[in-house]
């Protein structure tokens, strides 16, 4: 057991002591103590590309709604394999934790709807564990070698919950952020803005309101931000296998496009055409033709990949 400086205890397993070229599938692991209210053990699990870590390019991580583990970094399958094998063609680093937490928020209403003095508390054990985060984030990263910032992130359901939280807090950390069935969501921040951000939810379910709320107050704010609603209603007969978190292709190939858009620009809608998104009529049109689409429903969708992702059929 090692201590650092800031308190933070860390345990680090035996395959983490090794940080040379891994073989190809290798997965590594270190576990840390969050010291923040209601918070517990945080393991992350890490996969390099098959370029190695002389070739890395960055790190995609996926925050799981319950308790993580190295079959979550499996391409293909999964909610997160489609991920993964995005990582390695992009040379990307995997990485993948559990949300850890079942407290630190209101998970049925999200912060606009709480009263100042819960507002106020949430926040301060929310700010505690992003300060811890971020130093697990360079202490991780230092071990393995990896960037210690303009992370992608990916969290799904109580996952989603906890990554665009953190998100907020510390957007120095992150480029991108795809949430999926969020349920709740906090209150956008300023420096927020930094960070490119995909929401997508079931657009059926009441998540969906909480979502378009998140949405409408970060593009008040300036931020780059797309949303999407996917219905459950649509799903196909093996819903509990291949719709589960609205892991359709619809869903995923946009989650991809998004991805791609944020590796290869560093401003929102700078380069080619922009489009105009309507998420209440859902249809999406060239941002010369949108001045009808009120602004309060009107999303910026940056070049005619995306747009055409975020049209594709659920």
């Amino acid at each position: 057991m090692s201590r650092i400086l800031t308190g933070l205890v860390v345990y680090i397993g035996a395959a983490c002591l090794c940080h040379g070229q891994s073989a190809s599938g290798e997965i590594f692991e270190e576990t840390f103590e969050l010291r923040a209210s209601g918070h517990r053990d945080l393991t992350l699990y890490l996969k390099y590309p098959d370029s190695g870590k002389q070739g890395l390019k960055g790190v995609i991580a996926f925050v799981t709604p319950g308790k993580a583990g190295p079959n979550d970094l499996t391409a293909g399958g999964g909610n997160y394999g489609y991920l993964v094998e995005f990582a390695n063609q992009h040379s990307l680093a995997a990485v993948v934790f559990g949300q850890p937490s079942s407290k630190g928020w209101n998970r049925t209403v999200s912060s606009d709807e709480l009263t100042g003095r819960e507002a106020a508390s949430q926040d301060r054990n929310l700010d505690s564990l992003s300060r811890e985060f971020s130093k697990v984030i360079d202490r991780f990263s230092r071990n393995f070698g990896l960037p210690e910032k303009d992370w992608f992130l990916y969290g799904v359901c109580g996952g989603a919950q906890y990554a665009h939280r953190i998100a907020l807090r510390i957007p120095e950390k992150f480029k991108a952020v795809h949430v999926h069935y969020g349920g709740s969501y906090d209150v956008p921040t300023n420096q927020g803005k930094s960070v490119f951000w995909l929401v997508t939810s079931h657009s059926d379910e009441p998540a969906y309101i909480a979502a378009q709320r998140f949405y409408r107050s970060s593009r008040e704010k300036g931020y780059g931000i797309i949303l999407r609603g996917y219905s459950a209603r649509n799903a196909p007969a093996d819903y509990e296998e291949t719709y589960q978190w609205g892991a359709l292709s619809g869903r995923r190939n946009l989650s991809v496009k998004f991805f791609e858009y944020a590796l290869s620009h560093d401003k929102w809608g700078s380069e080619g055409e922009n489009f105009i998104a309507d998420y209440v009529n859902e249809i999406v049109v060239p941002e010369k033709e949108g001045e009808w689409i009120p602004a309060s429903q009107a999303i910026l969708v940056p070049g005619k990949e995306l747009a055409s992702a975020w049209k594709q059929d659920r």
